[in-house]
């Protein structure tokens, strides 16, 4: 997997718990929701870091790179 560079917490912006962890993963699997359709490659799910606080539950996902540059152009995704 590639290096994931998200914004550097040191304290979860929910609960102000000092308590957080942190994994990569992919953005879903044969068996669990898709969470970035269209922005992985063919046979590959995109890259996430994935970050949770172990005082409230908090988790949010961080998208890679290499997911990141084909949102724009991704027809499964819409601007706000």
């Amino acid at each position: 997997m590639s290096e994931l560079q998200p914004p550097v917490l040191s304290t979860c912006p929910e609960c102000g718990g000092h308590s957080l962890y942190q994994t990569t993963g992919r953005a879903g699997t044969p068996h669990a929701n898709l969470l970035l359709p269209g922005l992985g490659s063919f046979l590959t799910y995109a890259e996430v870091q994935i970050r949770v606080c172990a005082d409230c539950g908090l988790i949010r996902y961080y998208a890679a790179p290499a997911a990141l540059a084909k949102l724009r152009t991704s027809p499964r995704w819409q601007p706000l």
